[in-house]
């Protein structure tokens, strides 16, 4: 009944052929073909009560009603945090979601290296620093290295600078007599 060239449906929207290379169903949809729907349907399911108590919390927290100590003792962040971090590992197993990941994760560090806070600046770049040794940059982590070191020491060897850098008063002091726009520093 089915000649040579009839082709077997796989599992996930492929056809293989009889030489047993698979081809992409046209019908199929790209989580499909790419295999990301394997389980999407079910976490989403499984979280979505636990966002909108989340947010609900996130409404009454800025609304005023419950302290914010109340809000990081709930366990449901506790829960979300974990179904995230689950969905997240099961997403790194496919080669297009780990690459938005770690886009994110470049995302992530840019913005809280500009948030101007300075310790956060240096914990930032310290997170940074097996980025910079795996894109082969050996300077940058360096002197990153370096830097980290001596802004870790500067409570001890300048402690009137380390009482002000946070505060970014040096900063701008140094930017005002400089002719530069104080935003090209940050």
């Amino acid at each position: 009944m089915f000649g040579p060239s009839s082709q077997q449906e796989g599992d996930i929207g492929e056809s293989i052929q009889d030489n047993g290379t698979p081809r992409v169903d046209p019908g199929a949809s790209a989580s499909e073909r790419t295999g990301t729907h394997i389980g999407a349907s079910s976490n989403i399911e499984d979280i979505q009560d636990d966002l909108h108590y989340s947010i609900q919390l996130y409404n009454k927290l800025m609304a005023d009603e419950i302290s914010a100590d109340t809000v990081c003792s709930n366990r449901i962040l506790e829960t979300v945090q974990q179904k995230l971090l689950n969905h997240i590992s099961t997403m790194s197993g496919y080669a297009t979601a780990r690459l938005w990941l770690q886009y994110m994760e470049m995302i992530n560090l840019l913005r809280q290296f500009r948030t101007e806070n300075w310790l956060l600046h240096l914990n930032t770049l310290q997170d940074m620093l097996p980025n910079f040794a795996a894109a082969g940059h050996n300077l940058y982590a360096k002197s990153a290295n370096i830097y980290l070191q001596q802004m870790l020491k500067l409570e001890t060897d300048n402690p009137d600078v380390f009482t002000d850098l946070p505060l970014g008063t040096t900063l701008f002091d140094a930017v005002i007599g400089s002719g530069l726009d104080f935003h090209l520093t940050w």
